[in-house]
């Protein structure tokens, strides 16, 4: 039995107090944070996008090398994506052809031929238009080199579903949500603790929470005290951009929350939230007695 405990609507005033604190936000971010455009989407009209793949020997000094084919080129890179196995290196490289006098089958050609880089494989993509890219040559999308497929959702489309589940069936809306993420979250617990079976309880929970930031799900802290886990969230994507509803209750969060407790720690636990964003607090934090 998964238990979600309520918390009554506030006022419009608390609402207003949340919009307030967002315009704040920036200073709960540590300065070393910036944002990652992952390899999927640039709209720039004008720009020469062209996207290279590259397959080469697993050596050191591959990709330099094919970055300095590039550069002599005259083309700038303005992203670059990559992962290897054993064997070799696969790289996804978002190529600016603006201020170059090549063209892309030139520098894919140098590629291929250069005996120094060895590639095994080079393709490119250029776009209809020029300027407005998307990812063509990689696909699925993986995580944990090519282990885990993924999709990219957008922040606004996930709270507006779980905005939608709530309008749709009120309280309920809340249950389903909450399991399902309970759920969700101990499927991904069970095969992070597989892959990492010589982790403690606790590692593996830090471990996950860090998976989180690095997916964009917010800037997570966690310590422990008296027996009792208290998880820090800033910019947690639940209570952002507006949050599902004015009110105190990451609802998704403390189900996800819930099964990976539950699942690295070996017992049904409840995650309560004591401070949260949508209701003006400088950032949302959850607690768990274990």
């Amino acid at each position: 039995m998964y238990k979600c405990s309520y918390y009554e609507d506030r006022s419009i005033e608390l609402y207003q107090k949340w919009l307030l604190a967002l315009t704040e936000r920036e200073a709960l971010t540590p300065k070393k944070v910036s944002y990652q455009d992952i390899l999927a989407v640039r709209i720039e009209p004008g720009r020469h996008l062209v996207e290279f793949y590259i397959e080469v020997p697993y050596r050191p000094g591959r990709l330099a090398r094919a970055l300095q084919i590039m550069a002599e080129h005259g083309v700038t890179i303005a992203n670059i994506c990559g992962q290897s196995t054993r064997e070799k290196g696969m790289d996804f490289i978002l190529a600016d052809f603006s201020e170059s006098t090549s063209t892309p089958e030139e520098v894919a050609k140098a590629l291929r031929e250069d005996q120094l880089l060895q590639a095994l494989k080079v393709e490119y993509f250029e776009p209809e238009h020029r300027g407005i890219f998307y990812e063509a040559l990689g696909f699925p999308l993986t995580i944990d080199n090519g282990k885990i497929p993924i999709m990219v959702v957008s922040r606004m489309m996930l709270l507006g579903m779980l905005r939608t589940v709530r309008e749709t069936f009120g309280t309920g809306g809340d249950v389903i949500v909450y399991k399902q993420a309970f759920e969700g979250a101990a499927r991904i617990a069970r095969y992070f603790r597989e892959r990492l079976a010589g982790l403690s309880s606790k590692d593996l929970f830090r471990w996950h929470l860090n998976v989180l930031f690095s997916v964009g799900w917010g800037i997570f802290e966690v310590e422990e005290a008296d027996g009792v886990l208290v998880i820090r969230a800033r910019d947690l994507f639940e209570s952002s951009e507006p949050p599902p509803y004015p009110r105190m209750g990451c609802i998704f969060t403390r189900g996800y929350l819930a099964g990976m407790v539950s699942t690295y720690f070996e017992k049904q636990v409840e995650v309560s939230e004591v401070k949260c964003r949508a209701v003006g607090d400088d950032y949302c934090e959850f607690r768990v007695k274990l």
